[in-house]
């Protein structure tokens, strides 16, 4: 065996590992230090992550907020435009009344004239038949006396005869005018 092969097969001997030591607790402190930042980050990025996760909530909440509000938009929508047919049909309904108040006046100042006239044609037709009464009546009482003048003048005109006949002069009376003025 040669002197080359001999050294590399021989163990190692023992050798002083402080420095070893020394470089391992270091390595070991950035080690733990890295670790501990690791940690660190990790909490951060969990604590991000929440966050991320809240403002994910929060834009959802948002969003239904949003679709809450435009739902309530629509009905206030329809309910105003419920409240403007209203409004119209209102305004339509009070159009109506005031032109049935006005009908409705003009139709009573209608009536009364239609009253009044009635109650003038009611005065008339009393009137009338006043003057047509009155005027029967004196009708009547002209018949009477025509009836009396020409019974007197026949019975005159008879005795008249009656006279003649016996041969003593009869004195002529005078005669009373016949009906319409003309002698019998």
């Amino acid at each position: 065996m040669t002197a080359p092969e001999e050294t590399a097969a021989r163990p190692p001997q023992d050798v002083d590992t402080a420095p070893v030591d020394d470089a391992d607790e270091t390595a070991r402190a950035e080690l733990a230090g890295a670790f501990e930042m690791a940690e660190s980050l990790m909490r951060e990025l969990q604590m991000v992550g929440s966050m991320l996760e809240s403002q994910e909530a929060t834009g959802r909440d948002l969003e239904a907020l949003k679709d809450e509000m435009n739902k309530e938009l629509d009905v206030l929508r329809d309910d105003a435009w419920r409240y403007e047919e209203w409004t119209d049909l209102e305004a339509m309904k009070r159009e109506l009344m005031l032109e049935a108040l006005e009908m409705g006046i003009q139709m009573d100042e209608e009536i009364k004239e239609m009253q009044a006239n009635l109650e003038r044609a009611r005065r008339e037709r009393d009137e009338s038949r006043h003057k047509l009464a009155a005027l029967q009546a004196d009708m009547m009482a002209f018949e009477a006396e025509m009836r009396a003048a020409l019974e007197k003048h026949a019975e005159e005109a008879a005795a008249a005869r009656r006279g003649g006949a016996s041969g003593e002069v009869v004195q002529e009376q005078p005669e009373a005018p016949a009906a319409g003025g003309e002698e019998a």
